[in-house]
Formats: structure tokens, sequence, C-alpha cells
């Protein structure tokens, strides 16, 4: 083939891929990016009260039941209460503590003046109002639970002789609230806040007294 014929073969050759990267040009493919998935938000503690007639030897007695339920891992925790008249007295109680899951049991963390009291689960339920049904069930079947019924873990200690300070509130004066509840590497922190004054207590992993600070 002459030269001059070998250099038109080769431009033409040249353009011919020119074009065609232009008429179908290469599609980069994207790095794959990671996708992560957002943590699954736990359902929230659901709390209710009850209140009902219990049969005695001597007529009736109206009693109630705090209950607290968690959707995630079925704990139910719940406590009676003797001489209600109405839920409400008992939903209150609610607006004043907190709960808390340790692991797969549910606490309840309270500051009544200055006796801190930390109560725990040890049973389990379906829902919040079929674990209801089933404390009212035992406590008509066994009216000895109304005043020894405990959790496995409670727990409760005099402030004021642990730490020194008063957290009694006079009457009219609103009481302590836990504001918040933190685990800790090495135990818990209760946010408390009240009219004698705010303070963070600190508890150990079994609940025992380990400091106080006022805010």
């Amino acid at each position: 083939m002459p030269t001059r014929w070998l250099v038109y073969f080769v431009g033409f050759c040249v353009i011919v891929g020119m074009l065609g990267s232009i008429a179908c040009p290469r599609v980069s493919t994207p790095a794959a990016s990671t996708i992560v998935a957002a943590p699954a938000r736990r359902a929230e503690i659901q709390s209710k009260a009850r209140v009902f007639a219990l049969s005695e030897p001597g007529g009736f007695t109206t009693v109630g039941i705090m209950a607290a339920y968690d959707p995630t891992s079925h704990a139910f925790w719940w406590r009676p209460v003797p001489f209600i008249a109405e839920p409400s007295m008992l939903e209150r109680y609610f607006e004043r503590c907190k709960f808390h899951m340790d692991g797969q049991r549910l606490l309840n963390l309270c500051v009544r003046g200055n006796e801190v009291v930390v109560t725990t689960s040890s049973e389990y339920a379906r829902s919040l109002d079929q674990g209801l049904d089933d404390a009212q069930s035992q406590l008509r079947n066994n009216a000895g639970l109304l005043m020894s019924y405990h959790g496995p873990r409670d727990r409760g200690f005099n402030l004021q002789e642990q730490a020194g300070v008063d957290m009694n509130t006079p009457v009219g004066v609103p009481p302590t609230v836990v504001r918040s509840v933190r685990k800790m590497p090495a135990g818990w922190e209760l946010e408390v806040t009240c009219g004698c004054g705010n303070a963070l207590i600190t508890l150990s992993d079994s609940f025992d007294f380990v400091a106080l600070k006022r805010n």
C-alpha cells in the first residue's frame, strides 16, 4: 500500500474512533456509596394507673396499680398501692419519677423527699393492659401482695442520712422531680429539681448512694 494511502487510512480510523466516542460516550460508574441504616428508634415506655375494689374479709378496699411497659422488650413493671380513690392520684407519680431500661429490666427511679427509691421489674407481658389484668388477678388471688410485692433489685435509702442535705419540701411547694436518668460506665446519674434546690445524685451500679452535687 502506497505511503500516502496508509496515512489516509490511519487518519480515517482516528476520525471514526473520535466520532464513536462522541456518539456513544462511555458511562462512568460512580463509586458505590456506603448506605448506613439509621438505628431503629426504641419505642417509648408506656405507663398507666388503674383503680379497682379488692375484696377483703371485712368488705372491700379500693386499691390502685401503677404500671409501666416497654414495648420493645415486653418488660412489665407494676406496684400495688392501697387506699386510692382515683387513677389521677397515681398518675402524678409518673410525672415525678423516671422509667429507664437496664438491659431487659425496667427500672423506676424516684426521689420522694429524702427517700431515693429504685424499683425494678420481674415480669413480662404482651401489652400494658394485659399486664395490668394479670397484676389485678394476682392481687385478687393473693391479697397479701398488696403490702409485700417487690422486684428483684429494689433499693432505697435516706438521702439526708447519706449526704447530709434535706430534700424535703414544705406543704404547697412543688415536690422533687427526677428530670433525667443517665446510665454511666460505673453507675447512674439522676438529675433532680425541687423547691429545695436542684441536684445531681450519683448512684453505684447496685443503686447505692455515691455522691450528691448541688447545681
